[in-house]
């Protein structure tokens, strides 16, 4: 596939593929005597293959080492640029990686260069090399491409006898919420299968969990389809067309994340399409694979990404009617009320990473005289008025999708929840009344 040449606008629907791939890790330990040598480290690495690869990818990385693709460099702790602190625990720096990590003094940078057509190879064998040089020298790896390091428990575990990977073990999946209350969720890691990261824009704050999981089948997919397009040609690919977007079901969920697939409940239609666009590099910012609504979708992307998610996994029907002259309902949004303004105030000062805000509303029904009360999702909340995204579809309000935009005032509050990242919740007074009390309709 022949690519537009430099200068040209690209084709957002074709993304460019490197000639070259380069992979690699860095090794960090503490010797109190002098470092080893590279000569030193390849009987190290063969050692640990013997022991902990199976065929044929023992001898493919063997072989790999042979023909000189595996570069080994011995440096000292001051020619290392490490990630700041802050960086590393925020990626899963544990007690033993923060240990090893204060007292190494050498470190081995290993690095994979090769064709893409051997893509699997190289960086199978370059994690190999760095898990043989850890376990011999008690050390721990750095897996630069992200600002992670690896846990110390990875360093025995066994190479696959194929070059098969599940993404989600090579990759993160960061966010972050911005002014106007709204998530933007990118890749990083893609770089190691010679693909850009991929990014989600404008996501609600409350879906991230469940979108990551969604990421993580489209890198998966797309790592395969790039390693099978380089398999099967006798040249190096340089690119490889996404127009026609991305089918992602319950089944395909299930093997990115290397779990057993299972069929979906009924009434769940189990999958979904997801639109990719290629965005270029820019002079201030990377290039990246953007997920979006898939061609003819009209509504905006909040309401896409609830749509795509109730698609692929369903929703909880959790409908209750609680009469309207409840003692205990009244009492409860008498105590939301009174606590608003404190919370109102702690979500303008800022929330804590992986805290959400929902505020509770009752929408006019049509023709009845009840209200239908729905969670939202605060996005920005500036003097008395407040802009929030519903964060489920309503059962009467056809005119309202779960996503949608909705502006509020101070007094439209009914009640709130604030939610953290470990399943803490705060708030929620009503919830707990309409548990207690709710009837389900028939």
């Amino acid at each position: 596939m022949r690519l537009p040449f430099f200068g040209k606008k690209r084709d957002p629907h074709v993304v460019p593929l490197p000639e070259t791939l380069d992979c690699g890790y860095n090794v960090m330990f503490r010797v109190d005597g002098p470092p080893p040598s590279v000569e030193d480290l390849q009987p190290i690495i063969e050692k640990w293959l013997d022991t902990h690869a199976d065929e044929p990818m023992r001898s493919d990385c063997k072989e790999w080492m042979d023909q000189g693709s595996l570069l080994l460099q011995v440096g000292t702790r001051q020619e290392l640029n490490l990630p700041s602190r802050e960086i590393l625990q925020a990626f899963g720096m544990g007690e033993t990686e923060e240990r090893r990590l204060a007292e190494f003094t050498h470190a081995v940078n290993v690095v994979s260069s090769g064709s893409m057509q051997h893509a699997g190879i190289a960086l199978w064998c370059t994690i190999a090399a760095a898990r043989a040089l850890a376990q011999a020298f008690e050390g721990v790896i750095l897996d630069f491409e992200i600002g992670r390091l690896l846990d110390v428990d990875s360093h025995g575990e066994r190479i696959p006898a194929e070059a098969v990977f599940h993404v989600q073990e090579h990759i993160l999946i960061p966010s972050s919420v911005n002014k106007r209350g709204v998530a933007w969720m990118t890749t990083l890691g893609m770089g190691r299968f010679g693909l850009p990261n991929l990014q989600i824009t404008e996501a609600p704050p409350d879906l991230v969990d469940l979108l990551s999981t969604v990421i993580n089948t489209v890198a998966h997919e797309l790592v395969i389809t790039v390693m099978k397009l380089n398999s099967d040609s006798e040249e190096t690919q340089t690119g490889f067309s996404i127009a026609d977007g991305m089918r992602v079901s319950q089944e395909s969920v299930a093997l990115a994340l290397d779990m057993e697939p299972e069929e979906p409940e009924a009434g769940v239609r189990g999958w979904t399409m997801i639109g990719l666009e290629y965005q270029p590099k820019k002079r201030n910012q990377e290039a990246f694979i953007n997920l979006v609504a898939p061609e003819g979708f009209r509504s905006d992307k909040g309401v896409w990404l609830h749509s795509l998610l109730t698609d692929l996994f369903g929703t909880e029907d959790t409908l209750r009617h609680v009469d309207h002259d409840s003692g205990a309902m009244q009492e409860a949004h008498g105590r939301a009320v009174a606590e608003l303004p404190a919370v109102k105030q702690r979500f303008q000062d800022g929330l804590e990473t992986g805290e959400t805000l929902f505020v509770k509303y009752g929408f006019d029904v049509p023709g009845e005289d009840f209200h239908e009360f729905m969670w939202l999702t605060v996005n920005t909340w500036q003097g008395d008025h407040l802009q929030a995204q519903l964060a489920n579809d309503p059962d009467y309000r056809r005119d309202l999708q779960a996503g949608q935009t909705i502006e509020l005032r101070d007094e439209d509050v009914y009640d709130w929840l604030l939610t953290g990242p470990n399943d803490e919740a705060e708030g929620g007074y009503t919830a707990d009344v309409v548990r207690e009390e709710g009837i389900q309709p028939e």
